[in-house]
């Protein structure tokens, strides 16, 4: 077990931010070049593909500032409270096996938000 296994899921994320920031950036020249010579096919892919590039940028975004929470608490405890070390490892050690749930929860609560926004939108839109 590494000495600090947070910091490898930050390392893990970091890789997967910088690729889908250059997939973005792939898409915004591939949609102003599809503009310009007017193939309006390719633009409405790269527009498409902008979308869940960006949900997922900002699922990645909630994930580290979560994590960064925990290290700031589990630091605390740890100074603070020795004796809950063994007990604070073992969390640690399931947080960092099932961070997948945070994923999928964080997924759920933006998709429910999307939801909210749009029927909430449209009533005020018809009163």
């Amino acid at each position: 077990m590494s000495l600090y296994p947070i910091t490898n899921e930050f390392f893990e994320m970091i890789k997967k931010i910088y690729f889908l920031l250059f997939l973005l950036i792939v898409d915004v020249v591939v949609m102003i070049g599809s503009d310009a010579i007017d193939m309006k096919l390719i633009g409405t892919i790269t527009r498409t593909c902008t979308i869940p590039i960006f949900v997922c940028l900002h699922i990645a975004t909630q994930i580290i500032q979560l994590l960064i929470s925990l290290v700031a608490i589990r630091k605390f405890l740890m100074h603070f409270f020795p004796s809950l070390i063994p007990k604070i490892l073992k969390a640690q050690t399931i947080l960092i096996n099932k961070i997948w749930i945070f994923y999928i929860l964080l997924f759920i609560n933006d998709l429910v938000g999307l939801i909210h926004h749009i029927i909430s939108f449209g009533d005020s839109k018809f009163s």
